[in-house]
């Protein structure tokens, strides 16, 4: 759909000081019969009429039927050549189910592609005028239009009457270019680069044109144009690394002293390789209660990893919306087995506007290594009452791949196939830089890593930590540090490096650290095998302001030296072991200046034993 932007000033001039003129370049008032439509259940009408007997319907016979598409296209179209603008009006009144069914109205250059121009749904009894913009088709010969009625399998009503439809072409030109592109369906890409094109008209000439894109969110940023053939602009935009959801969308200016803008709607879709298992058009829905399970069987091989995971969640009064939780399993005799990955919470993003809606989950972050068969799916959860919800099928089944559990195990579905989708690629190493002087500094059974980030790139993501060739964890964010627990590892040197997750990719891994580990004398101090008479408790925990350190009073006037360490191992606060009750206990006030964290109080006592002790300090 285009979206037409005018400035206000222009507006005001428009609507008080200027006369356009107009010529009526097509009418129909549906008294002579269809003959200038070609119609899928459409026919006339005298239960209502604006002038004089007949109007035009989509279910002449009464309401219209469920699960229904109802089309009504012009066969011959309006001439638009000489004129600058153009409008379309006609009259309407409609009984259809609000949201769920629609008739959209559209126009199209050459019967191929059809620009939705609005959509009528909703109850509005009474005769209403519909106007809308046709300034985009203007200068054209054969403007078609077409009315598309559609309806869900479940309520319906009496429909839709319009009545004299008329098209004028106008001497003025107030709207942007005619933009025109097929976008992906599904969240659908490629795993290499995407050439896009769109086909763009204005009848004053088409002065700038550009095609804007993002990665995972961030800033839009310009596509390279590759050409211009005709009125056909291509673009492409670069490999994106499997998951990366790319939004783009056109941007036309017309050749006006006014530059009046378009804007394409914005597309969207998802770096890798798709797996699709359904025709992409649901005939029905799955309804399930909290705790069922659906599934979709998948093979690939060497496929990477599995990065997304599209369903596709019907909605509507009856099926009100909930959480669910997706899951990852092995392949088990045709059906889900053990779970590879999972739960990874999600909410559909369906609306009453766009009941089917794609929901995408991200997988990215799992690092799930894709198997040659697995399956994927979900479980219906519940936050709150217990809904009925819905997942939109195909009928009859075409690939057979479909599973679900009821609350009696998992069975195979025979009768259609359900909506379920999965995204798999690479995510490998590419020419993005990678962080810098990686180094630690052990603690007791700890081993604090930091590192300097790279410098220039503003997408960075995260960033992983690799141990003798295991990726062991990630960081939340951006943080330049990392804490590895090396308790119950052998003796032995260890090798680490670290490496940038951008929004395109891996970057290659930073400088090698190695660390000796060496478990002997720490394992002494830890808790566990302290003898009973060093036995001490500090508290809170989390710590506000102050701690406490409480034992046997013997013990605790004991303590040699207290000690606070950050999780990088350094000193950040020393206290005097001063102000021991007689009932053994000693309060340690907290230094205003600490920012909060987790850090290490070290208590050693005079007998040589030493605790260590974490402490969440929230000022």
């Amino acid at each position: 759909m285009m979206r037409k932007l005018m400035s206000l000033l222009l507006s005001l001039a428009v609507l008080s000081s200027l006369s356009i003129a107009e010529d009526q370049v097509l009418f129909d008032n549906f008294e002579g019969g269809t003959d200038l439509w070609q119609t899928t259940y459409w026919g006339l009408s005298q239960n209502y009429s604006i002038s004089p007997t007949h109007s035009f319907t989509e279910s002449p016979s009464g309401p219209y039927p469920g699960n229904a598409v109802m089309t009504a296209t012009s066969i011959i179209g309006a001439n638009l050549i000489g004129y600058i603008g153009a409008r379309l009006e006609f009259w309407a009144r409609y009984e259809i189910e609000p949201a769920f069914d629609y008739c959209r109205v559209e126009a199209s250059r050459d019967g191929s592609f059809w620009v939705p121009l609005g959509q009528l749904t909703g109850f509005f009894p009474t005769w209403q005028l519909k106007t809308y913009d046709l300034g985009a088709f203007a200068g054209l010969p054969n403007v078609r239009l077409r009315f598309y009625f559609f309806s869900d399998p479940l309520f319906t009503y009496d429909g839709l009457y319009i009545d004299d439809v008329k098209v004028f072409g106008l001497d003025e030109d107030l709207s942007g270019p005619l933009i025109i592109h097929n976008g992906p369906e599904g969240y659908s890409g490629l795993p290499g680069m995407m050439t896009v094109y769109a086909d763009i008209w204005d009848a004053s000439g088409v002065s700038d044109e550009t095609m804007l894109y993002r990665l995972d969110g961030r800033p839009f940023m310009t596509a390279p144009r590759d050409s211009i053939i005709g009125e056909r602009y291509y673009h492409h935009i670069p490999p994106q690394e499997a998951g990366t959801l790319v939004e783009y969308y056109f941007r036309a200016v017309d050749a006006t002293p006014q530059m009046h803008v378009s804007l394409s709607d914005t597309f969207a879709y998802l770096g890798g390789r798709s797996l699709i298992l359904d025709d992409g058009y649901p005939e029905s829905i799955f309804e399930a209660e909290p705790g069922d399970y659906a599934a979709v069987r998948f093979i690939t091989h060497d496929a990477g990893y599995l990065t997304s995971a599209l369903i596709r969640i019907y909605t509507d009064s009856s099926h009100p919306l909930d959480s669910i939780n997706v899951y990852v399993w092995a392949d088990s005799s045709l059906l889900p087995g053990p779970v590879i990955a999972g739960p990874f919470p999600a909410f559909p993003v369906s609306t009453p506007d766009n009941p089917e809606a794609w929901t995408w989950v991200d997988l990215r972050p799992a690092l799930i290594v894709a198997p040659d068969t697995f399956q994927v799916g979900f479980e219906f959860a519940s936050t709150g009452s217990t809904p009925t919800m819905a997942l939109d099928y195909d009928s009859p089944a075409r690939f057979f791949r479909s599973s679900m559990n009821i609350g009696s195990g998992w069975q195979q579905v025979t009768f259609s196939d359900f909506h379920i989708r999965c995204v798999v690629g690479d995510l490998t190493p590419d020419t993005l830089l990678a962080p810098d002087n990686l180094s630690g500094v052990g603690l007791w059974e700890l081993l604090h890593l930091s590192w300097s980030p790279p410098n220039g790139l503003d997408d960075q993501l995260y960033y992983e930590i690799e141990r003798l060739g295991q990726i062991i964890g990630r960081t939340q964010s951006l943080e330049t540090a990392y804490t590895d627990t090396l308790t119950g590892l052998p003796a032995g040197e260890y090798t680490y490096r670290v490496r940038s997750r951008y929004s395109t990719g891996f970057s290659a891994f930073s400088n090698p650290f190695e660390y000796q580990w060496d478990p002997t004398g720490v394992r002494e101090f830890m808790p566990p095998v302290l003898p009973d008479k060093v036995t001490l408790t500090v508290f809170p925990n989390p710590a506000k302001s102050t701690l406490k350190i409480s034992g046997s009073p013997v013990v605790v006037q004991s303590i040699k030296t207290l000690i606070l360490y950050d999780l990088l191992g350094r000193e950040v606060q020393r206290w005097e072991p001063s102000g021991i009750t007689t009932d053994g206990e000693v309060i340690l006030p907290i230094s205003r200046n600490l920012s909060a964290g987790i850090y290490l109080l070290s208590v050693t006592h005079f007998s040589g034993e030493r605790l260590i002790q974490k402490i969440a300090f929230l000022p």
